[in-house]
């Protein structure tokens, strides 16, 4: 769902990577199957995914444990390759791709995808669903370097939410979407390469939101900033993503899983 909601925003299909490395060990439905296959068809330009094994209905994990190599083999020989050459030399990933016309140079480079794919590289260094030994860890450094040098603001503090394709600010307003993002991949990239500094950073951005965005009347957290932190006006225009002034489910399900994973490294209280 995360992967529509993404491609009915911005015209590109964005967190396929995450969607399918997190999704491949442990597929279980034949729903499941259909959607992932439809999330692929969506971005793979063509690449089909493997058809189910066939197994005796008694013996379901028999079958399971048939499907799981299917795809570990996909995702291994076919799909991370895919998102391997999203590497851009400018920076960061070029992510434009288009079922129907194909990949093309990208418009901007939003933070939200640009995180998702640092921590699904990570990930997938992690489970060993990489080409190469290393190719996914090199990718995924390539993208915590440019979210660090490039997408960092280091005036006011916390991430912009989208840059020029060569780097410069496009859009340096401070959504918290984007920035629970960005702990999920500093967090994501420590564990894969052991990167302390990621740590330090995720919480150096757990603090900032912690004093800029928690209400601390009404609980929760306010969504919407400038780039200084001022507070967007309720219902402002291009938003992007949710209702300015309003509190969303969606930011906040993803605040407390990115939380949540930074809690399980630092444990930090």
């Amino acid at each position: 769902e995360d992967g529509i909601r993404d491609y009915k925003v911005t015209g590109v299909q964005t967190c396929a990577l995450p969607i399918s490395v997190h999704l491949a060990p442990m597929l279980s439905r034949p729903v499941s199957r259909r959607r992932f296959a439809a999330s692929l068809a969506a971005v793979g330009g063509g690449l089909a995914a493997p058809r189910a094994m066939a197994a005796p209905a008694s013996n379901p994990w028999a079958m399971l444990a048939g499907e799981a190599a299917l795809w570990r083999r996909y995702m291994v020989e076919r799909s991370i390759p895919y998102w391997i050459a999203t590497v851009d030399p400018m920076g960061g990933y070029a992510l434009s791709d288009d079922a129907a016309r194909g990949r093309k140079a990208p418009l901007e480079k939003q933070l939200v995808s640009q995180a998702r794919m640092v921590w699904g590289l990570s990930f997938a260094h992690r489970h060993g669903l990489c080409p190469g030994g290393n190719a996914c860890i090199h990718a995924a450094q390539h993208g915590v370097l440019y979210l660090r040098s490039r997408m960092k603001d280091f005036v006011h503090g916390g991430y912009y939410f989208a840059v020029q394709p060569d780097g410069g600010p496009r859009d340096p307003r401070k959504l918290v979407y984007g920035q629970a993002f960005a702990i999920y991949a500093l967090v994501e990239w420590f564990r894969a390469s052991g990167d302390r500094s990621a740590l330090s950073d995720a919480m150096e951005l757990f603090h900032l939101l912690h004093f800029r965005a928690h209400d601390h009347v009404h609980h929760g957290w306010t969504e919407h900033f400038e780039r200084d932190w001022t507070p967007l006006p309720r219902h402002a225009p291009d938003a992007i993503v949710e209702v300015a002034g309003l509190k969303s489910a969606n930011t906040h399900l993803h605040l407390l899983e990115a939380f949540t994973e930074l809690y399980r490294e630092t444990h930090d209280s």
